[in-house]
């Protein structure tokens, strides 16, 4: 933290809340009281002492954090070190045994058949998979977010997908976007970042996974303000694809 002279912290917008120096304070606090909880942890708590919700309900922990990260940016806070959550080797997590070859012709498979993941199967099942076949791994998201199962006509899985609510520092969105710091500021929260997008090895189907990521976006603009509280959502966002594509869509 800043030692030098007195400290002056001026108001700031930051994911749509004003911070200035009691908010500082608070945090501080809360770091010297309470250094175990580690990032996520403390995020939660300034949720809990603002009483910080998302239109859905939802605590806004990914803005809390981002919110934290800024404040470390000025030098007025000092954060614990990030935790490094290992990642269950395929074997430890029991993988699903890989299908028989789907190949053929596109309309074989379609319509396609869209899970909402919520259950604590679906969500097993979903890291799984992951966790097996995407270079990436299985993520772990904060704040809002979305997961996908999809399948074929008649019951074949395809492939799984997730989305999450933006990252604050995405340099190629914005200068697609010609944002300066205002404008990301009040815009950032109708932005979705696409986390995974994963069509399992053994699917050989022509033009499948452009047709799969067209009906999820679709999908997407139903489902997102259920878990944000935003109605509308801009389709915009990083993608990490398996071959990676990484790129905006």
């Amino acid at each position: 933290m800043n030692s030098a002279g007195p400290e002056i912290i001026e108001p700031r917008v930051i994911r749509g809340r004003t911070i200035g120096a009691a908010d500082v304070q608070v945090v501080r606090q809360l770091l010297v009281a309470q250094p175990q909880v580690g990032r996520c942890g403390l995020a939660r708590e300034l949720c809990l002492r603002w009483q910080w919700r998302a239109g859905s309900g939802r605590w806004k922990v990914r803005s809390a954090l981002a919110i934290l990260s800024e404040l470390e940016r000025q030098g007025w806070i000092e954060l614990p070190a990030p935790r490094r959550v290992p990642v269950p080797s395929p074997q430890a997590m029991g993988v699903l045994p890989a299908g028989r070859i789907v190949d053929g012709a596109l309309s074989q498979y379609r319509p396609l058949r869209w899970e909402l993941v919520g259950t604590t199967a679906q969500r097993r099942e979903w890291r799984q998979l992951l966790a097996a076949h995407h270079y990436l791994g299985a993520p772990t998201l904060v704040g809002a977010n979305l997961k996908y199962l999809v399948y074929g006509r008649a019951g074949e899985l395809l492939g799984a997908l997730g989305w999450q609510s933006a990252v604050r520092d995405l340099g190629c969105r914005d200068r697609l976007l010609g944002w300066n710091a205002g404008q990301r500021a009040r815009g950032l929260d109708h932005v979705v970042n696409g986390v995974r997008f994963l069509v399992l090895p053994w699917v050989k189907v022509p033009h499948l996974a452009s047709v799969i990521l067209s009906e999820n976006v679709r999908l997407l603009q139903r489902d997102w303000p259920r878990v944000s509280g935003r109605i509308k959502l801009t389709r915009l966002g990083s993608l990490q694809t398996d071959p990676p594509l990484a790129g905006l869509f």
